[in-house]
């Protein structure tokens, strides 16, 4: 039995189907509030699309039957949603926007700023108060004291002479000159990192230092990061090989059923209401299948035997379409990784083996698609076609596997 090779126009069809469930998703405009320009303070619904990047507009409703309106930073002080973590003040600040993505690092070590307005996020208010602001590979931290100016904690990462990464790290001389406190010594000052666990720690306790009442935004233990599930299925699969030598050689295995196991582990981003994962699904697999085929000259027949086994590791995204608030469909990319265990093909006329040819495959693409309920269960359709003898020049093949998954959550 041999599967077709999935076509492209098929895939976007079924993407551009299954996102009309998208509608049904966990989108949705939830109570909030924004501050105009002259403070007057308006309850709303905002749609919360959870940004990864800091908003410069929103999209609101005064009542749930309304049409949605967009509201801009020009016009806008501040704006959140309730019970999240999406808080936002407006702020003209001086940024530095270099990146720390290593291919667009430069070799200019200088910190430039340029004036900008802002939707910086909250992550500590108090006496001291820290920001962050995100864009596309940008990641900055601001922060203000009492009733001052906000500005950027300043940090760049760039290239050396000798292609190295370096860093200009002073964000630490405006802490230690600007976050006196008793509890800060110098040491622990040189040991913070430009990151947000380390940050938010030192203007935590510089807050407790001045015993100074303080507010965190981050959310802490509302999400579950990471899903852990084991996945036993069904597999059909068909092998046919081809000599370009010797078509005498030629051999088609037709369809084998066989059971598999795997074991997924999903990271969820976070951003976009969970919508993104990433996944990784170590899995046994094992085909076994002999099949006859005639010799060149007809006198005789070779007796062709598969025995491949190997540990299959597809790393892949995924994207969920939300149908409510515990049913949900998924299309999932994975880049396979075969690690193959002694597998060969080999070639028997009666008990003497002939020839044999030591199975090896590079990385191929495999697709999937499924439904998940309440993130405890999972069924998925998955496919993938690879050449497992690309390390012979004169031999081709074509390996096509169809699997049928079953997921369950073991936490």
């Amino acid at each position: 039995m041999k599967f077709p090779r999935i076509r492209i126009d098929i895939v976007v069809i079924a993407i551009l189907l299954t996102s009309n469930i998208n509608g049904y998703g966990q989108i949705n405009f939830e109570p909030g509030y924004f501050v105009d320009n002259n403070d007057q303070i308006t309850n709303c619904f905002i749609k919360n699309i959870d940004w990864k990047s800091n908003p410069s507009e929103f999209e609101y409703k005064m009542l749930d039957t309304d049409e949605p309106k967009t509201m801009g930073i020009a016009t806008v002080k501040e704006f959140g949603i309730t019970n999240t973590i999406h808080k936002y003040y407006r702020f003209m600040v001086g940024i530095d926007r270099s990146t720390e993505v290593t291919s667009g690092l430069s070799i200019d070590r200088t910190i430039t700023l340029t004036e900008e307005q802002l939707f910086l996020r909250p992550l500590i208010e108090g006496k001291a108060s820290l920001y962050i602001y995100e864009d596309r590979g940008i990641i900055k931290y601001f922060y203000k004291l009492d009733d001052g100016a906000v500005e950027q904690l300043l940090y760049k990462k760039y290239k050396t002479d000798g292609n190295k990464i370096g860093e200009v790290n002073k964000y630490r001389e405006q802490i230690w000159n600007n976050l006196k406190c008793e509890s800060i010594s110098m040491a622990s000052v040189e040991n913070i990192v430009y990151r947000k666990q380390s940050l938010v720690k030192l203007f935590i306790k510089y807050n407790e230092c001045h015993n100074s009442k303080f507010v965190t935004t981050e959310v802490k233990g509302d999400r579950n990061y990471f899903n852990l599930m084991i996945r036993p299925g069904l597999n059909r699969s068909s092998l046919s090989i081809a000599n370009r030598l010797s078509s005498s050689r030629d051999t088609d295995f037709g369809g084998k059923s066989a059971y598999r196991f795997g074991l997924e582990l999903e990271f969820v981003l976070p951003f976009n209401k969970n919508k993104w994962s990433l996944l990784i699904e170590p899995t046994y697999h094992s085909l076994k299948v002999e099949q006859d085929t005639p010799g060149i000259n007809q006198f005789f027949t070779y007796d062709v035997i598969v025995d491949y086994t190997s540990i299959e590791i597809p790393i892949g995204i995924r994207h969920y379409f939300f149908i409510d608030d515990k049913s949900k469909v998924f299309l999932n990319w994975s880049y396979m990784i075969d690690l193959g265990m002694s597998s060969t093909i080999d070639f028997k006329v009666g008990d003497v083996l002939v020839d044999s040819y030591e199975i090896g495959t590079r990385g191929s693409s495999v697709f999937g698609g499924g439904y998940n309920y309440n993130n405890k269960f999972n069924i998925e359709l998955r496919y993938g076609s690879r050449d497992i003898l690309n390390s012979y020049n004169y031999w081709s093949s074509e390996y096509n596997t169809l699997s049928l998954i079953l997921g369950v959550a073991l936490f």
